[in-house]
């Protein structure tokens, strides 16, 4: 799995850089604070994916799972099952 992108161009970045030093330059993105919406958008979804990539959980899809399982849990959240 990638590690640390920039949120523009997807280009590696060091760990704690959300944009390399091309898009900054193009896109005048220094300073979080006086980033356009559109960068900062981009940004907290690069965050969301570096979360989800360095959690200790993960997502499971409910179609992964046995079918018992998935009954289960179908009847735990909506109280029906859709055989």
């Amino acid at each position: 799995m990638a590690g640390a992108v920039c949120c523009v161009c997807g280009r590696a970045v060091t760990a704690f850089a959300w944009c390399c030093a091309d898009c900054a330059q193009e896109y005048h993105l220094n300073g979080y604070a006086t980033w356009p919406e559109w960068s900062k958008f981009l940004k907290r979804d690069e965050e969301r994916r570096r979360y989800r990539r360095d959690s200790a959980y993960g997502e499971i899809a409910l179609s992964d799972l046995h079918a018992e399982t998935a009954r289960e849990i179908e009847r735990a959240w909506y109280g029906e099952t859709s055989d």
